[in-house]
């Protein structure tokens, strides 16, 4: 798939680093599973591949769930919108795909019982050409 390529991409960018704390020196940015020694704050990111709009084209589904615990969701909002400016609109290409499009479907805050806290998510749908197709 891309996620490598994707984490690259956003482990690169100094401002989602500040905003994110650090496990064994790297940016708490995971993909998938997060480690349990981890402390807040941090960003989890999954795939979900859904139904391919033709035989040369795959669409996912990517979603990214912010986790803290404080007073204020100030981060947390910090964190969403530079998702957003990193991503929606993005083109990316990796080993696999090429022309991968990122574009925005949703997101905000997730309602939590304890009033400290802190989660919220952003929603992209993507599409990217399959590379080495043989008709």
């Amino acid at each position: 798939m891309f996620a490598s390529e994707l984490y690259e991409y956003l482990v690169g960018d100094p401002v989602l680093r500040a905003l994110v704390g650090t496990y064994l020196e790297q940016p708490n940015i995971f993909n998938t599973n997060v480690p349990e020694s981890v402390d807040f704050p941090y960003l989890v990111f999954r795939f979900y591949q859904v139904n391919p709009d033709s035989v040369a084209v795959d669409r996912f589904s990517l979603t990214f769930k912010y986790h803290d615990y404080g007073e204020s969701s100030e981060n947390a909002v910090k964190v969403w919108e530079r998702l957003v400016y990193l991503l929606d609109g993005y083109r990316m290409d990796s080993i696999v795909y090429g022309c991968i499009r990122f574009y925005r479907t949703g997101g905000g805050p997730v309602e939590e019982s304890d009033p400290r806290a802190i989660n919220y998510y952003v929603d992209f749908d993507i599409r990217g050409g399959r590379k080495n197709i043989n008709f």
